[in-house]
């Protein structure tokens, strides 16, 4: 794999965030039945809190899919700002 382009950067961990399960769903309020992995699994996510199940069916089928795909833009796309 190609080195990054542009100046490194320093990344200073301040504290990992842990599992933390909610009794209730924190984006409406029902009961939280569903796992929710944070980000998805499929791209090394891991089970982060629990939400209810329409919210993790609902909201979770858009970011999943808009974050898998500039995930797999950001790891395929050629970068051509070094042309201009």
């Amino acid at each position: 794999m190609p080195e990054p382009a542009g100046e490194p950067v320093e990344v200073t961990l301040v504290e990992e965030i842990q599992w933390r399960p909610f009794e209730s769903c924190p984006i409406c309020g029902a009961p939280a039945t569903d796992d929710e992995d944070v980000p998805p699994r499929s791209i090394g996510g891991k089970v982060m809190t629990r939400t209810c199940g329409p919210c993790n069916n609902r909201l979770g089928s858009h970011l999943e899919a808009d974050l898998a795909d500039w995930l797999d833009n950001a790891l395929t796309l050629p970068r051509l700002d070094h042309l201009e």
